[in-house]
């Protein structure tokens, strides 16, 4: 009859010590499969968005509403038919219920580019416009602000729902569109980019979180060269406080300029492309007081620009520019 001796103690606190290893190590997973699982949620949502967004485009005919048309008429004025200069309209149905209806890059008084040809001129920004089948805010609200989940109390109930209220839903993702005709003279054409927003203010009074920058004064206020993916701001912009730049932030180039009847308005400036930022350099002092910081964006400037315009809560943009067939 053959004996087995037990465990020693040293082996049994061995066992014990690499299956706590193990349990550490699955522990670890959980938090990172939470994470994961909630940007997993967030890009769905944010596709779903997107969906919608392009959807209306069609269902609407965006392109060729009556709101848009006229307020692209009015810088059209300033615009040689014939050329590729089209007036960028932003399509933001939410912030102008809201009260944001200051044209996004305006500058508060006239600005000089003096290496422009026509010298003084003011820029007045792209200018925005709601559309004609939204022009309240609880319209603006319902077709441009996506529905999310239901947010629960303590005891299983929605919030609201005992109070006779509308259920509480998450609203975290919103949306606008950039409007712009490849040829202003071409009506049966044009393009229109959706602009998605994660957190933007969708109650209350006017929006914020716009920061406007310019390039550095010597450069004559230029931030964007035609193509190049370098662009320069001056990130102190009236000598406050510096606005943190940051990759992945979204950046307009909101340069309008109207041109001059002399030139046969071929000297106007109707930018409005947005950029993306891939690469962030650090601050360093310019002329008079400047703080100037590089950046690179995720492809070439498409004009040269003398406006950008950081709009808060933007996550993507999407250019459609299938266009719209003629009728």
């Amino acid at each position: 009859m053959s004996s087995r001796r037990g465990l020693s103690l040293t082996e049994v606190l061995i066992a014990i010590f690499v299956m706590a290893i193990g349990m550490i190590s699955l522990l670890a997973m959980f938090p990172i499969g939470m994470f994961n699982l909630a940007q997993a949620i967030r890009d769905n949502r944010l596709a779903v968005a997107a969906a919608n967004a392009e959807a209306m485009i069609e269902a609407f005919n965006i392109r060729a509403d009556p709101n848009v048309l006229a307020t692209a008429n009015v810088l059209g004025a300033t615009v040689n038919p014939n050329s590729n200069q089209s007036p960028p309209v932003f399509i933001d149905p939410l912030g102008v219920s809201l009260g944001q209806t200051t044209p996004i890059g305006a500058a508060a008084g006239p600005v000089t580019f003096v290496r422009l040809p026509w010298g003084n001129q003011q820029a007045i920004g792209v200018p925005r416009t709601t559309l004609s089948f939204a022009p309240s805010y609880p319209l603006a609200r319902r077709w441009f602000v996506q529905e999310d989940d239901i947010t629960f109390r303590g005891d299983g109930l929605p919030v609201g729902a005992a109070a006779g209220q509308p259920i509480e839903r998450e609203r975290r993702y919103s949306w606008a569109y950039l409007w712009r005709r490849p040829r202003f003279g071409d009506a049966s054409i044009a393009d229109v980019t959706i602009v998605l927003f994660s957190g933007r203010q969708t109650a209350g009074f006017a929006l914020g979180g716009e920061d406007r920058v310019t390039g550095p004064g010597s450069a004559n206020g230029q931030c964007f060269t035609v193509g190049s993916r370098r662009a320069t701001f001056v990130v102190n912009p009236g000598g406050g406080q510096p606005i943190a730049l940051r990759t992945g932030y979204w950046v307009l180039d909101a340069t309008v300029i109207p041109g001059t009847a002399g030139n046969g308005f071929n000297d106007a400036l109707m930018n409005g492309f947005f950029y993306r930022i891939v690469a962030v350099g650090d601050p360093y002092p310019g002329g008079t007081g400047e703080l100037l910081q590089d950046v690179e964006l995720d492809r070439p400037a498409k004009a040269d620009g003398y406006v950008g315009v950081f709009l808060l809560g933007i996550v993507d943009v999407i250019e459609k520019n299938q266009g719209q067939m003629p009728n």
